[in-house]
């Protein structure tokens, strides 16, 4: 997992064009939210990462609390 860079949860949704959805896509944007803000909550900054092949259509990627320099918690949220 590489970390490529530090972000917030508005920024991040923003790429998702997340102040769009509606529905069950809102729902599940809400929830993903709450757990990330309580996992922040403990302190930590929030960093986007990838696998090592993503760029090459044959990773992951996705959002990871990062606190201390240790990965707490992450997401896979995108597959190339």
């Amino acid at each position: 997992m590489n970390l490529t860079r530090q972000t917030t949860l508005d920024e991040y949704g923003a790429t998702w064009g997340y102040d769009s959805f509606t529905g069950w896509r809102r729902d599940k944007w809400l929830a993903f939210r709450s757990e990330v803000e309580a996992v922040l909550a403990d302190g930590g900054q929030l960093w986007e990462w990838e696998s090592s092949g993503f760029r090459s259509l044959a990773g992951v990627g996705g959002l990871a609390v990062v606190r201390d320099d240790n990965i707490v918690k992450h997401w896979q949220l995108a597959r190339s």
